[in-house]
């Protein structure tokens, strides 16, 4: 129940910012992935603009998807997948 302040990488898709729970590729997921889960309300801020979103774990059809535009736009997370053994969820942040 307690607000937590974490910056994240991201990218556009849609009308939602995406962002994905690596954890650098160790096998369990981050907290923050885990308290989204529980409750997906966010705010985000992006520069100077605030706003409210909810997020949603990317179905695995656009998880492949914006995998791979993922890896496009920062290859490093190609190895984060090679080192674990379970599949890093994308999340999108869809604002509201």
């Amino acid at each position: 129940g307690k607000m937590r302040t974490l910056p994240l990488g991201y990218f556009e898709y849609d009308s939602s910012y995406v962002i994905t729970a690596s954890n650098a590729g160790f096998d369990t997921h981050p907290a923050w992935y885990h308290n989204l889960r529980s409750n997906p309300k966010v705010t985000l801020q992006i520069q100077d603009k605030q706003l409210t979103a909810i997020a949603e774990p990317a179905n695995p059809s656009l998880r492949k998807q914006l995998w791979k535009k993922l890896v496009e736009l920062a290859p490093g997370y190609g190895a984060y997948e090679k080192r674990t053994s379970r599949e890093i969820p994308m999340v999108l942040l869809r604002p509201v």
